[in-house]
């Protein structure tokens, strides 16, 4: 068991540093003339809040501990936002609102919680929990969309609403005692869930 829980802390750690290495990329792209902004905290009851009133922008928490909480805001154009918490009972909202949109909001651990809304435009949203007694919820309102939360463990919530436009939604969860809660509204649709466990 230690050594599934010391490869599976490696593994996200070579994620971690594979997204900042990724994360240099909207930077060199959004020089324009882009807001950006990055926090890395270690420790624990930290609070990380980013919030852009934004043009090309661009975002990214990273949390090591428990009972740290992160929060983004973006509000017009390009958006992006990344966070990361790897720890015990952590937080992270993330929400925008116009434009190209995006948000991957990852945590390994146990007891976290992930929210993030999202308005209008080209969305994408990706959420990963891994560890167990995790909750993961996606509001997200119109345009092109694609949601996909993807949990490993156990007894972990997810909610997904939708609303309009292109649709898709995947949906993963690996483990037992796993709750999966899905409203969608209209246009184009593919809804996937993929559920292993009991």
């Amino acid at each position: 068991m230690g050594s599934t829980s010391s490869m599976v802390k490696t593994w996200f750690a070579a994620l971690l540093v594979m997204l900042s290495i990724v994360g240099a990329t909207p930077s060199l792209v959004f020089a324009q003339e882009g807001s950006e902004a990055y926090i890395y905290q270690t420790g624990d009851f930290n609070q990380g809040t980013i919030h852009q009133q934004a043009s090309l922008s661009w975002a990214q928490i990273y949390q090591l501990g428990s009972d740290n909480e992160a929060y983004t805001y973006q509000s017009g154009e390009s958006n992006w936002t990344l966070q990361a918490q790897i720890g015990s009972t952590n937080r992270a909202w993330a929400g925008l609102a116009g434009s190209s949109n995006s948000v991957l909001q990852t945590q390994l651990g146990d007891g976290n919680l992930l929210f993030a809304w999202q308005s209008g435009s080209n969305n994408v949203l990706i959420q990963n929990q891994i560890g167990s007694d995790n909750a993961a919820a996606a509001w997200i309102t119109g345009s092109s969309n694609s949601v996909t939360q993807i949990q490993l463990g156990t007894a972990h919530v997810s909610r997904v609403a939708v609303f309009g436009t292109a649709n898709n939604v995947h949906h993963i969860q690996f483990g037992y005692n796993s709750v999966l809660e899905l409203m969608h509204i209209g246009d184009n649709a593919t809804i996937s869930a993929v559920r292993f466990g009991y």
